[in-house]
């Protein structure tokens, strides 16, 4: 089952913290444990925020402080450039998340066919939504860019099943 993510799980989780810091903690090390990368990328953000010194960054990352600042000052050109979670490959010609390398065309492509944002999360789990959020504005903000990689696609669909009906 898939929930989506409400700012009061946030705050009651935060709450829950209070009173059964051994829960959350079990918690969070679970988290971590699924999602190696959570543990560097929250370390990160609090750099950024101004929670964490360079020094504690970099002990909870194992990173050097230099490494952690790098990565702090990506963090917050991400927040003021969401853009920035979309880039051009001009290897392949297509737009992709610029985590996750997935093409914004089959993103869209993807929404289109599930309906919504939170079936989106749910078929990318892997992939953070605000990169699928920024590939769905990105598509919105270029849309003949995205039409023709939809429709090239769907076209190599076509020729494909033509040529080969047994493959589907």
């Amino acid at each position: 089952m898939w929930t989506t993510f409400d700012d009061w799980q946030l705050r009651q989780l935060q709450r829950l913290a209070t009173l059964e810091p051994q829960r959350v903690e079990a918690l969070m090390n679970y988290l971590y444990g699924v999602e190696p990368k959570l543990l560097n990328d929250l370390a990160i953000a609090a750099v950024e925020a101004g929670e964490l010194t360079l020094e504690q960054g970099a002990a909870v990352t194992g990173m050097h402080p230099e490494d952690v600042a790098d990565y702090a000052q990506r963090w917050t050109e991400k927040s003021m450039h969401p853009d920035m979670l979309v880039v051009f490959d001009p290897e392949k010609g297509t737009a992709l998340c610029a985590e996750s390398r997935i093409p914004v065309w089959e993103i869209v492509a993807t929404q289109r066919r599930l309906g919504t944002v939170a079936e989106l999360t749910e078929r990318f789990p892997s992939i953070p939504a605000s990169e699928l959020m920024a590939a769905v504005d990105y598509a919105a903000r270029h849309p003949e860019e995205i039409e023709a990689e939809i429709e090239r696609y769907e076209s190599l669909r076509r020729r494909t099943s033509e040529e080969y009906p047994f493959v589907r």
